[in-house]
C-alpha cells in the first residue's frame, strides 16, 4: 500500500498499557483461591516447602520417581524462585504472571518485526494478553506461561536467522529451542512443526544449514533429560486420561474459542484471511502462519495417537498462542489497510484499528469476567487453606494438633498433597479425620487416636466443599467426650476452623491475662477430687524469653501454720502457647485451711517473677484459691 509510510504507527510504549491491563486482570486472582492438585505438584516437583532435597540432583530424582511426565527446567526455575520469594500461593503464582508478561512482550516483537508493522505487534500483544486462556494460566502455578517465552523466542529468532544469521539470533534461537525442551515435553511439537516448515518451505541458502545444526545442538542439550523422559514415556497409559479425549474437530473448535474469546466464526474467518494475505503479499508472515498450521496439525495427530487431550489438557497447546495472536492481528491490519485504501483516506487507518482494538478488548474483558467461560480448562476447586493455616501459625503451638476434615477416606487422598503443602510451616502435627475411620489400614486409626490422646488442644478444620457427612458428625461426637469448644476463628462458606481444648484454661486468649514478667497466664482452672488437686494453666510466652530458663512451682500453704504444706515444681516448656496440668496428691494432708498459689522463678538463681494484684500491689506469687 503506497500510503503506508504516511500512516501513523503506535509507539512501543503502548505496550505498557497492555501490560497494565494484564496486571489488572491477573493481579486480583493470584491469591483468590488455594492451590489445586496440579499446582501442588509443581511445588513438590521443585522440592519446595519442605518436600525434599532442592538441589539439582534431588529435583531430578524426584521428578523421575514421582512425575516423569514433566521436564526439569520449570521445576528448577520454581525452586530458585521459591528460595528467593517464599512458598506461599501468591509469591509462587507471581512467577507465572511475570512469565506471561515476558511472553506478551515477545509476542509484540514477533508481530512487529515479521510484518514490519507496529500495529500488528500491538494487536497481537492484546490478543495474547486478553485471551481468557492466558489470563487463567497467568494466575496458576503451572509451566504454561513459561512455555510461551521460549516458543515465541524460537519462532522470532528463526525468522531473524532466515533474514540474516547473526550470532545473537543463533544464540537466542538455541536458548529458545533448549528452553522449550526443558519447559514442557509437549511444547516440543513446535520444534517438530518448525523443522517440517524449514525442510519444505525455507529458502535453501547458506542460512538454511544453520537451523539443522542448531537442532542438533538442542538434541544434545536434551540428553541429560532422556532417562526421565523415557521413564514418563514408558509409564504413560491413555487409560489414565480422566475424561473423554477430544476429537480433532473439538480441538480446533476449542482453540478458536479460547484465542478468540468465544468468537469462533469471526476468529476462523480472520485466520483464513491471514492465509490469503500470505499468498497475496508473499510476506514473512508466512513463517508464523505456516509454523502455526503445522504445529496445530502435529498437536491433532499426536492426540489421535495418544488420546491425551482431554478438555483440561488443552493447555498443552499454549505453544501456539503467540503465533495465533500474530496471525489474527495481521488479518485485522490487512482489513484496516484495505478499507483505508478503498476510501483513499490514509488517516482513517489508525482509527479503524483503534475501533478493532476497542471491540476486541471489550469482548475479552466481558469474557474474562463471565463466570464459567473457562469451565472446560479449570482444575478442581480447592479452598484457600492458608486462611486457616495462617491462624495456626500465629496462635498454634507445637503441642497442639491440627485435624483436617476432607470427606471420606476415598475423598481425602486427593487433597493430601495440598494439605501437606499448606501445613508444612505450621508448628504442630497434622492428621485427617478420615484416619480415625480408616478400616483398610487399622494402624492409621491407632496413630490418629494416639495423636488426640497426647494433646490438650485440637484445631479442627473442615473443607465444606465436600459436604459434611457422617465422618464430621462422628468426629464432633468423639471430641465432645473429652474436649470443650473454645472458639471458631474461621466460619466461611467453604472452610471452618474450631479450637477444642480439654479445659477452658487451655483456650487461647483467655479472660485472665495475668502477667508474670514476660509470661502471660491466659487462664486457669482448678479441679479438686478426693485425693488430688489439679491445676490447669494456659501460658502465652513472649518470644524474647530464653527457653528452659524458668520453672513453675504450684504450692499449698497451710494458713494455720504458715508453712508450705505441699509443692510440685515443673519446668515450663518453651512454646508460643503452653497448656500445663499439675497434679497435687493431697491424701497425706491434715484437715485445715490452705491457699493454692503458683510461683514462676528462674531456676538458676531462685529469683521469682513479679505479678500484680487487683489492688495494684506487686507480689512474687499468685493466689489461685483457698
Amino acid at each position: 500500500m503506497k500510503q503506508k509510510s504516511q500512516l501513523q504507527t503506535p509507539h512501543w510504549t503502548w505496550l505498557i498499557i497492555v501490560m497494565l491491563g494484564l496486571t489488572f486482570l491477573v493481579g486480583a486472582r493470584l491469591d483468590m483461591d488455594g492451590f489445586w492438585y496440579d499446582e501442588v505438584f509443581t511445588v513438590r516437583n521443585a522440592n519446595g516447602a519442605g518436600y525434599g532435597d532442592s538441589t539439582l540432583t534431588g529435583i531430578y530424582q524426584s521428578i523421575q520417581a514421582d512425575d516423569p511426565y514433566q521436564a526439569i527446567g520449570y521445576p528448577l526455575t520454581i525452586a530458585l524462585w521459591g528460595a528467593g520469594v517464599g512458598w506461599s500461593e501468591f509469591a509462587l503464582r507471581v512467577s507465572s504472571f511475570l512469565f506471561a508478561l515476558i511472553g506478551l512482550a515477545l509476542t509484540y516483537r514477533l508481530g512487529r518485526d515479521v510484518t514490519n508493522s507496529a500495529w500488528v505487534g500491538l494487536l497481537a500483544s492484546v490478543i495474547f494478553a486478553l485471551s481468557t486462556f492466558t489470563v487463567h494460566y497467568a494466575h496458576e502455578l503451572r509451566a504454561f506461561t513459561f512455555v510461551t517465552i521460549f516458543s515465541t523466542l524460537t519462532v522470532w529468532t528463526y525468522w531473524r536467522i532466515l533474514k540474516k544469521p547473526t550470532r545473537s539470533a543463533i544464540m537466542l534461537f538455541l536458548i529458545g529451542g533448549i528452553g522449550i525442551l526443558y519447559a514442557h515435553y509437549y511444547a516440543a511439537m513446535l520444534l517438530i512443526a518448525l523443522g517440517v516448515y524449514h525442510l519444505l518451505f525455507a529458502p535453501k541458502n547458506r542460512a538454511w544449514f544453520i537451523v539443522p545444526l542448531c537442532g542438533l545442538l538442542m538434541a544434545l542439550a536434551f540428553v541429560p533429560q532422556i532417562p526421565a523422559f523415557l521413564e514418563g514415556y514408558t509409564r504413560f497409559d491413555p487409560a489414565n486420561v480422566e475424561k473423554t479425549p477430544m476429537s480433532a474437530l473439538e480441538v480446533l473448535n476449542s482453540l478458536l474459542y479460547y484465542i478468540g474469546n468465544g468468537t469462533n466464526i469471526l476468529t476462523l474467518a480472520l485466520m483464513l484471511l491471514g492465509i490469503v494475505v500470505v499468498f497475496l503479499q508473499k510476506s514473512r508472515l508466512g513463517i508464523v502462519v505456516g509454523i502455526a498450521i503445522l504445529g496445530t496439525a502435529v498437536l491433532i495427530i499426536s492426540n489421535e495417537l495418544l488420546n491425551i487431550l482431554e478438555p483440561t489438557r488443552l493447555r498443552y497447546a499454549i505453544f501456539l498462542w503467540s503465533l495465533f495472536a500474530v496471525w489474527i492481528s495481521a488479518s485485522l491490519v490487512f482489513i484496516a489497510e484495505f478499507i483505508a485504501q478503498r476510501l483513499n483516506q490514509p488517516r482513517v487507518y489508525p482509527i479503524i484499528l483503534l475501533v478493532f482494538l476497542a471491540l476486541w478488548t471489550g469482548n475479552a474483558l466481558w469474557r474474562n469476567y463471565t463466570v464459567g467461560f473457562n469451565a472446560s480448562i479449570e482444575g478442581t476447586e480447592t479452598p484457600r487453606l492458608r486462611t486457616i493455616t495462617n491462624i495456626l501459625r500465629e496462635r498454634g503451638a507445637s503441642a497442639d494438633l491440627f485435624a483436617f476434615y476432607n470427606g471420606t477416606s476415598a475423598q481425602a487422598w486427593y487433597i493430601q498433597d495440598t494439605l501437606t503443602y499448606s501445613t508444612w510451616d505450621i508448628p504442630m502435627p497434622t492428621m485427617t479425620t478420615a484416619s480415625l475411620y480408616d478400616t483398610i489400614n487399622p494402624s492409621n486409626q491407632e496413630w490418629a487416636r494416639e495423636q488426640i490422646a497426647n494433646t490438650n488442644r485440637v484445631w479442627y478444620g473442615a473443607n465444606r466443599t465436600f459436604g459434611l457427612n457422617e465422618v464430621h458428625d462422628d468426629f464432633m461426637d468423639f471430641m465432645a467426650e473429652d474436649f470443650t469448644v473454645c472458639n471458631t476463628p474461621v466460619n466461611d462458606d467453604d472452610l471452618f476452623l474450631i479450637l477444642f481444648a480439654r479445659s477452658d484454661a487451655f483456650c487461647s486468649y483467655g479472660d485472665s491475662n495475668i502477667p508474670f514478667g514476660d509470661f502471660i497466664l491466659n487462664d486457669y482452672d482448678i479441679l479438686q477430687m478426693e485425693d488430688t488437686v489439679s491445676v490447669l494453666l494456659g501460658w502465652e510466652l513472649d518470644e524474647s524469653i530464653s527457653p528452659e530458663t524458668y520453672s513453675l512451682s504450684v504450692q499449698l500453704h497451710n494458713l494455720d501454720t504458715g508453712e508450705v504444706a505441699l509443692t510440685q515444681d515443673s519446668g515450663i516448656p518453651y512454646d508460643s502457647f503452653v497448656p500445663m496440668q499439675i497434679d497435687l496428691n493431697t491424701s497425706d494432708l491434715t484437715a485445715g485451711q490452705y491457699q493454692l498459689v503458683i510461683v514462676v522463678y528462674d531456676w538458676r538463681t531462685g529469683e521469682r517473677l513479679p505479678t500484680p494484684t487487683g489492688d495494684s500491689l506487686v507480689l512474687d506469687m499468685l493466689l489461685l484459691g483457698e
